[in-house]
């Protein structure tokens, strides 16, 4: 694990038990400046702040360093019809300051907002993030694409801003609830079964050991989600490989039932799974093995075919039709599995998805 932290630090990932000083995030946002005759000192960081967290006594203590723009974290901020009203303000805040780059406070909507006024903002400027939930610390604040949303479609609208850092701060994440936590678990699960290995068997281990996990275990298990996904990012950084597309393992089904229910994205990317390790066991004839490993996620199987009978096929049909993930008109980038650590993608159309979902009794 030590190896692994360091790798991940030389990448600009630090692990810290607080936020960071000025002079850190002055230096992280400073290596990527091209002018060097203006001094650090006038240079300032914006902060983009979650309004939930201004409040936090050690936030609210470390933001007045800083000129800072609260907003609401959540898809209705990352809508482009709302986004001209907040440049406007936050340009207010800047007036003449001089801004070394924009920091986001946060979870993966405010980070995806940041990071797109971020590429944008006089055609590029420094990056960091510092996400303020397990989701974003393990997955969003790494992977350097931004996204906006357009009449309901989501992360339609984007470029790619890879932070020069991400600080993932153990006060900010120890803060959190219990059922923030848990909403992270499927993409936890999603990276160990990605990557195999080590990885997959601990963690199987611990569900099987605990059910729930700590704040302490997913701290512990935060480099290796972070390493694996730098990993696949590293290789095929602006997805034009297809690598990259193996990061979509659940989300198909997964974005679906997010976008109909509104529930979380890692309790949707859970189910995603679900229904991914199962249409891959029969679409192949893989292997039963891990099914027996991941007998703990039978009740989310019970819950899936529950989410599913809810939706109208025509309306079901239309959000599959959605998905970024298309690669024609009907066709759709599909990730199956294997075996923990094989994952792969295989282009099939909505209508395959509508037939096994038929055959599987997802839906009538």
């Amino acid at each position: 694990m030590k190896t692994i932290k360091t790798e991940l630090k030389e990448k600009g990932v630090y692990f810290s038990t607080s936020l960071p000083s000025f002079s850190q995030l002055l230096k992280a946002l400073d290596l990527s400046l091209n002018s060097k005759k203006t001094k650090p000192s006038t240079l300032l960081p914006f902060v983009i702040c979650d309004q939930k967290l201004k409040n936090k006594p050690a936030v609210k203590s470390w933001l007045k360093n800083y000129p800072v723009y609260f907003v609401t974290g959540g898809e209705d901020l990352k809508d482009l019809d709302s986004f001209p009203k907040h440049v406007s303000n936050i340009l207010k805040k800047i007036d003449n300051k001089k801004i070394a780059g924009f920091v986001s406070l946060g979870g993966g909507s405010i980070g995806d907002f940041t990071g797109f006024l971020a590429s944008i903002y006089k055609r590029g400027v420094p990056l960091i993030h510092i996400p303020s939930t397990w989701l974003s610390a393990m997955d969003s604040a790494h992977g350097g694409k931004t996204a906006l949303n357009v009449k309901q479609v989501k992360n339609v609208l984007g470029s790619y801003c890879f932070p020069k850092s991400v600080f993932i701060v153990k006060e900010l994440l120890f803060s959190l609830l219990e059922k923030e936590r848990k909403s992270a678990e499927g993409e936890l699960l999603k990276m160990a079964l990605i990557e195999g290995g080590s990885f997959y068997k601990k963690l199987i281990k611990l569900f099987y050991e605990r059910r729930v996990l700590s704040h302490l275990n997913f701290w512990n298990f935060l480099p290796l989600a972070i390493f694996a996904k730098s990993q696949i990012v590293k290789k095929d950084p602006y997805d034009k490989k297809g690598i990259r597309r193996k990061l979509n393992f659940g989300h198909t089904i997964g974005h679906v039932l997010e976008s109909y229910f509104k529930i979380s994205h890692g309790e949707a990317v859970m189910l995603g799974i679900c229904f991914s390790i199962h249409w891959s066991c029969q679409k192949f004839n893989f292997s039963h093995s891990f099914l027996k490993e991941l007998s703990f996620l039978n009740q989310k199987y019970i819950l899936l075919n529950k989410y599913l009978k809810k939706i109208p096929k025509k309306t079901l049909k239309l959000l599959l039709l959605q998905d970024k993930k298309r690669v024609d008109e009907g066709g759709i980038s599909f990730v199956f599995i294997k075996a923990p650590g094989q994952v792969f993608s295989r282009e099939v159309s909505v209508h395959d998805i509508l037939k096994v979902l038929n055959r599987l009794n997802f839906i009538d």
